[in-house]
């Protein structure tokens, strides 16, 4: 997906089939050692202490150091230097800085998941008119008619074959959040299994992100923002899908048999992830209060909607249960974890249904 971008920014030698792990070598700049010292010490200096709810959650080092491993795999090189990785961190922290070139390469929003989107704030859309749009994209039309023969729209036995049944077995709400679903889906990365791995926990996560959301939005907002909220928390962790494909492609374009496992890498993904998925809402013209949702939840400025709120909590709750359930981090921490960082009293009760807790450790 990014290799022009790749191309400018690693050079290569003549040969453009083989990556120039040489031109790394040559011309990576060595850290002093004052420099190694004080990064050292950084990560020396984590706090082992949940710090203070200010309405947004400011998670942890430790909190983010142990979801990015979950997510990764741990980092080998903790207090060590991992040239190879700080080398391409270097250049792609410039880019995700400035991201517009980056922004070029991403695959345009089709017309019909706009379209959709639209309906958002349309009670009058016309049906006809969205379905014609559909029509018009073979791939979108046949993930609607694949959606509505879905276990959870198939209503009979009969088959759906058109797109009109498909719509009126999905409705409005199931079409926005079905097509954009399927759209989205298609970042996960796809090289190598190792990676292939790491990309499905991510997409998982964005997911159980999403459909949290919207649990908690049916409890709380209204039927408009119910919709928004499934689809801001479908989105919101696109950043790190975009940026992990980004590295993957960077390391194979230099080194292939290299794997991006130190701490560079992933506080590259905790510090920029947000700030490109914000990027990314922006270019596709989405919706102002979905658009709007992401950027308070980067904001610490500005308070939180209701709708950002909900998907801030649903995603702190998807982090949760991600550790939880694979042993990273007990019970006794996890429900001191909720208390600290979840914002609504309906997120707290919630995250304790969703993890099958009984009570509140404060």
């Amino acid at each position: 997906m990014f290799k022009s971008i790749l191309n400018a920014i690693f050079p290569e030698s003549g040969d453009q089939t083989t990556p120039n792990f040489e031109f790394f070598e040559k011309t990576r700049n060595l850290e002093t050692e004052e420099e190694i010292k004080a990064k050292n010490q950084n990560f020396q200096n984590v706090s082992d202490k949940p710090q203070q709810n200010t309405g947004k959650p400011p998670f942890s080092k430790e909190f983010d150091n142990d979801f990015y491993s979950y997510l990764f795999g741990e980092s080998t090189q903790l207090n060590t230097q991992d040239p190879l990785s700080d080398y391409v961190s270097k250049y792609i922290n410039k880019l995700l800085l400035n991201p517009a070139d980056l922004i070029k390469e991403m695959p345009v929003l089709p017309e019909s998941v706009n379209a959709a989107l639209t309906s958002l704030n349309n009670k009058n859309f016309n049906i006809n008119d969205v379905l014609t749009i559909i029509s018009r994209e073979p791939c979108m039309a046949a993930d609607t008619i694949k959606l509505a023969n879905s276990a959870k729209y198939q209503r009979n036995n009969k088959e759906v074959v058109d797109l009109k049944t498909a719509f009126m077995n999905i409705g409005s709400k199931g079409l926005i959040d079905g097509v954009l679903y399927v759209f989205i889906n298609k970042f996960q990365p796809s090289s190598k299994l190792y990676f292939k791995c790491f990309g499905h926990k991510i997409w998982q996560h964005c997911q159980q992100t999403a459909e949290l959301s919207q649990t908690l939005a049916e409890q709380i907002l209204s039927e408009n923002e119910v919709s928004a909220a499934y689809l801001v928390g479908l989105i919101r962790n696109l950043g790190i899908m975009v940026t992990f494909q980004l590295m993957i492609e960077a390391f194979s374009h230099i080194a292939p048999d290299a794997t991006p496992s130190s701490m560079a890498f992933k506080q590259l993904m905790s510090k920029h992830s947000l700030t490109l998925t914000i990027a990314i809402a922006r270019h596709w013209q989405l919706p102002k209060i979905i658009v709007q949702s992401i950027e308070q939840q980067h904001s610490v400025q500005s308070p939180m909607s209701p709708l950002a709120n909900c998907v801030s909590d649903a995603n702190f709750i998807s982090k949760m249960a991600s550790l939880y359930e694979n042993n990273i981090i007990d019970e006794i921490q996890c429900k001191k974890y909720c208390h600290q960082y979840l914002i609504s009293e309906t997120g707290s009760s919630l995250a304790f249904d969703y993890l099958s807790f009984n009570t509140v450790i404060i």
